[in-house]
């Protein structure tokens, strides 16, 4: 089955399109239980990873962006593949071309979702809260990136799906790397209008972008170390913590990329 380019959307986005925010959250709901089939004695079946939209626009907040790819029947190939890579602009529905906006829209209606994976601003904070049994709040975390450009980002929910049509296809690989470009295109674009000087005297020195994750180390630690992420951090989840319940070990890992 075909499948759709990587399209990234905002929370403005998403909330201007309920039903792709309420697939997207049952997707990773449904991916969510999926994983934790491994361990099945240490984590709750009735516990969800977003138990509404509100939810996952919490999580997302003002400034993070949501990669996702859909499935597209037959009736969809040739539109796909005149579609590339594309944003979800918060007027006319994409950055760019107003038909290609028109495509998209036939492209999500036609479809369904098949991988997701999204980033938001991150500060020490959340590693800091991270694991006490209790969800931080994203918002309160990532008040202090909006007085700068952004260097340091969360990946979150990168889901793909279990359906043997789309295994070995790299679905989760894609919307990490398309979220990753639109990141760096982002800094490199902010770099260029502050200028090299006021940007490494005021922003940062060096050329680096740094991506953040936190994750259950029995579960999928050795997926993202296999990615070129490295540890940085680790510590013993209690009970509670993301539905568990006997606790984990929680990974820290964090990953540098050029802006080059």
């Amino acid at each position: 089955m075909p499948l759709s380019p990587p399209i990234l959307y905002t929370r403005t986005s998403l909330l201007a399109h309920p039903t792709i925010l309420t697939s997207l959250r049952n997707f990773i709901n449904k991916s969510f239980h999926t994983s934790h089939l491994r361990e099945p004695e240490n984590w709750d079946p009735d516990i969800n990873r977003f138990t509404d939209e509100d939810e996952v626009l919490d999580m997302l907040v003002e400034e993070g962006v949501m990669c996702l790819i859909f499935s597209v029947p037959e009736s969809g190939t040739e539109v796909a593949k005149t579609v590339g890579s594309k944003v979800r602009g918060e007027e006319d529905g994409v950055e760019g071309d107003s038909r290609e906006a028109g495509e998209l829209e036939e492209l999500e209606e036609m479809g369904e979702i098949v991988a997701c994976g999204g980033a938001i601003p991150w500060t020490s904070a959340k590693w800091t809260s991270s694991g006490s049994g209790e969800e931080s709040d994203s918002r309160k975390a990532t008040e202090k990136s909006k007085e700068s450009v952004v260097l340091d980002w969360e990946v979150k929910t990168v889901c793909a799906s279990t359906d043997p049509r789309f295994s070995r296809t790299g679905l989760a690989v894609k919307v990490v790397d398309s979220v990753q470009d639109f990141l760096r295109k982002k800094v490199v674009e902010s770099r260029r209008a502050l200028g090299r000087e006021l940007w490494e005297t005021t922003v940062r020195a060096g050329d680096v972008l740094t991506l953040w994750v936190v994750t259950v180390e029995s579960l999928v630690g050795a997926y993202w170390l296999r990615r070129g992420y490295v540890e940085v951090g680790r510590k013993t989840a209690r009970p509670g913590t993301w539905g568990c319940k006997r606790g984990f070990e929680m990974l820290l890992l964090k990953k540098e990329v050029g802006l080059q």
